[in-house]
């Protein structure tokens, strides 16, 4: 089929999220296909909150040559209904699982699941389009597939080296206006974006399987090239990057800041790093070109359970950072708490509560810790207490879990109804004080800030109530 225009249809699952975020996977995926002119159609169900017939529906009129659709663990028992209620509808058509589940999971997953065909491993996007274009699939690297009554693995397609070879992000594809940016909000339209893939931490928690340990990133000139299509085909006003670690390359970060200010982008955008890669200078840049939100992984409030978890970070490099960032005047500052270490204790959780009472930033999200197939967590939650059987339950418990939902996960001096007290309790002793209420209202100037204040202490009241 090389050579022969193919239609292919890309669904991301209805999870039922208050926030849908764009599909950038698939997104990439259908820009690579659409480059080599296929003919790509993406189904958002969960932005558009389809359910399941109504997705079939819309396949079906399309009539694709290849249906594929991006499965995350937590999200795997609906991407099975739906991919069994498309195979009942269209039996002869390939339909393709890939994403971090079937890149844990491989043989696995065509094993548990028939209405799987094939696999995509890893980075989706030359393995994708290998598959469309009809090679065999012996001879594509980083796929699992059925052939009579086996299922094979090829072997493991190399990263992509230079990120900046793969096409634009297909946005044109996505429903912009159903998108809804995680608190605290941003001017609308946004887009989320990735600009780098890989990450040589080693934390215990977090999944490497998709993008590896190897850092690559597109150029600052490709970067800044996509944010200005955007603004011009859809008046994007705001950029969500969710790099790993967004100013792992500093001076690459300086050079995405200074075109934005030389093209006069005016634009906002947040984005995610370590306390450790940040310093005034590079905060005071930042903010120039538009950073209104950053996030940080602190994990803890105990420099044991933070060596435990392999950050790599000192707490007074925890406390420099939010200082900084505060004294620049970022509008808002995040700090990312998981609760459930193996070793955590309750005096332990109190000084994580208390760093964060002492630090006063705008947000903190606390979580339960959530043993992710193929983390070292994983590897020593089951070397403890057995194997996972359910892994589609898991998922990081915080604030926006349904309060009927408790994780699977347990410490060593933790059950997971504890670990879910402590998280709840923590909530409430940070947000429900005065001081906190105090630098929220000094930070509110306008209506937008106002609402998000509102809907977080909406949010909160529900915890308490917990």
């Amino acid at each position: 089929m090389e050579g022969q225009i193919l239609k292919v249809s890309l669904i991301q699952p209805n999870t039922s999220n208050r926030y849908p975020q764009h599909c950038l996977g698939l997104g990439k995926i259908a820009g690579m296909l659409e480059f080599h002119c296929h003919e790509v159609q993406i189904v958002d169900a969960d932005a558009l909150n389809l359910s399941v017939e109504q997705v079939v529906q819309i396949i079906k009129s399309f009539q694709p040559d290849y249906v594929g659709i991006s499965v995350r663990t937590p999200s795997l028992g609906i991407s099975v209904k739906t991919a069994e209620k498309i195979k009942e509808a269209m039996p002869t058509v390939p339909l393709i699982i890939g994403g971090p589940h079937v890149t844990a999971f491989s043989k696995e997953t065509l094993e548990r699941f028939s209405c799987f065909d094939i696999g995509v491993l890893h980075e989706g996007e030359y393995t994708m389009l290998d598959v469309v274009n009809g090679c065999p699939y012996s001879k594509i690297l980083g796929l699992v597939y059925r052939e009579s009554n086996e299922i094979l693995t090829t072997e493991k397609r190399p990263l992509i080296k230079n990120l900046d070879d793969l096409p634009f992000t297909a946005y044109h594809l996505m429903p912009l206006d159903h998108y809804k940016p995680y608190p605290p909000n941003l001017k609308l339209p946004f887009i989320g974006y990735i600009s780098s893939r890989g990450c040589p931490g080693v934390c215990l928690f977090c999944y490497h399987g998709l993008f590896g340990y190897e850092y690559r990133c597109n150029s600052a000139e490709y970067v800044v090239r996509e944010i200005e299509n955007c603004i011009q085909k859809f008046g994007i006003k705001s950029v969500i990057f969710y790099d790993d670690t967004f100013s792992l390359n500093r001076q690459r970060v300086v050079d995405i800041c200074n075109l934005l200010l030389e093209r006069k982008l005016k634009i906002q955008f947040r984005c995610e790093t370590r306390v450790n890669l940040v310093d005034e200078e590079l905060l005071r840049l930042m903010k120039k070109a538009g950073l209104v939100h950053v996030s940080f992984g602190v994990e803890s409030g105990n420099q044991e359970i933070i060596n435990e978890w392999k950050k790599g970070i000192t707490i007074d490099q925890v406390r420099r950072a939010f200082r900084l960032s505060d004294k620049v005047g970022i509008e808002t500052i995040l700090a990312y708490m998981i609760i459930g270490a193996p070793s955590e204790t309750e005096k332990s959780i109190k000084e994580s509560i208390n760093l964060m009472k002492e630090l006063n930033p705008d947000l903190v999200q606390w979580s339960v810790a959530c043993p992710l197939p193929s983390t070292e967590l994983a590897r020593w939650y089951e070397s403890e207490f057995g194997k996972i059987e359910n892994v589609s339950s898991l998922m990081y418990s915080n604030i926006y879990s349904s309060k009927d939902w408790k994780p699977v996960y347990r410490s060593k001096n933790f059950t997971s109804e504890e670990l879910m007290f402590w998280v709840r309790k923590a909530y409430r002793e940070f947000y429900l004080r005065p001081e906190y209420f105090f630098r929220r209202f000094k930070k509110t100037k306008n209506l937008r800030m106002l609402k998000m204040n509102v809907a977080g202490l909406k949010d909160l009241l529900g915890v308490s109530a917990s």
